[in-house]
């Protein structure tokens, strides 16, 4: 949101509590588990190394990930 405010020039506000919460998942086919482990093996090296953290400041202005938390 911040980004598109910015972008737009838009006059919105963020608000500073949740209305809602969404989880997202990502689907394979059905009995595919090598895939299934390769992704979330590169998931969790990314939060290790701090990469899902910044990448998430730098869009959401603060650490939402879950992954290893």
């Amino acid at each position: 949101a911040p980004y598109q405010i910015e972008k737009r020039e838009a006059e919105f506000e963020i608000l500073d509590y949740e209305i809602a919460s969404e989880e997202y998942g990502v689907g394979f086919a059905k009995g595919n588990e090598a895939l299934r482990d390769q992704i979330q093996k590169a998931l969790e090296e990314l939060a290790d190394e701090g990469t899902l953290a910044q990448i998430s400041e730098k869009w959401f202005q603060k650490d939402i990930t879950t992954i290893n938390q």
